[in-house]
């Protein structure tokens, strides 16, 4: 399966979230493998898009609307894709419980191009693999730029980035065609220029500085 340097082996991971500890429940997840005798043309692959996940990423308490954007970067694109490009023919859009919207869009010579998928009434208890109408090409040296919308107006301290279901993601999971070996297209938020709003933000409120520390992330 997968050739002859992939694994032999699979494994489903199932996350479950049950805070109110309600017993009973079953669970009938499992994997359906489909294949053929026909070697395909090109093999397909899974890209994550969007904003890699850290405390910094932070989104304040209280908040109707709150934005984070993340970029795969023309360089990236320049480096990683074929001379031919991919073609995006899936996609799966990924928050936690704060997500209300997803929207990842293509950006080719600094003008969007089109928009690869996108979910204005986002909820996070239902994240399906939606096939998208038409595909997408994506060339070397376009931008992919994914954008979440969160709502925290339930929260009263600030929700930051991580794996757990009350942290926050922006992912998008683009199925494409050829695989490349490129998994990951994410950006960051930059310390130091969340260090320069800090000292602004003080500044202009009258305020000492804020100085953050540094943050370490495991994955």
């Amino acid at each position: 399966m997968g050739g002859p340097d992939s694994s032999r082996f699979l494994r489903l991971e199932v996350h479950y979230h049950n805070p109110l500890l309600i017993s009973g429940r079953r669970d009938s997840s499992g994997i359906r493998l489909h294949y053929t005798p026909s070697l395909r043309r090109y093999d397909a692959g899974i890209m994550e898009l969007g904003l890699v996940y850290t405390p910094i990423m932070a989104i304040p308490p209280k908040q109707p609307i709150f934005y984070l954007t993340g970029y795969c970067t023309s360089k990236c694109t320049q480096t990683a894709l074929p001379p031919g490009g991919i073609y995006i023919f899936a996609s799966q859009l990924h928050t936690h419980l704060a997500g209300r919207g997803v929207r990842t869009v293509l950006v080719r010579g600094g003008n969007e191009l089109e928009v690869v998928q996108e979910d204005e009434h986002f909820s996070a208890e239902y994240q399906p693999i939606r096939v998208l109408r038409k595909m997408v090409n994506v060339f070397q040296g376009d931008v992919l730029i994914t954008k979440c919308t969160y709502n925290t107006e339930d929260r009263s301290k600030p929700t930051v980035g991580g794996f757990g279901i009350m942290e926050e993601m922006c992912v998008n999971y683009v199925h494409y065609y050829p695989r490349t070996q490129l998994e990951l297209c994410k950006s960051h938020v930059d310390p130091g220029y969340l260090q320069k709003y800090f000292n602004f933000i003080n500044r202009f409120n009258g305020n000492d500085q804020c100085v953050c520390g540094e943050v370490g992330v495991t994955e």
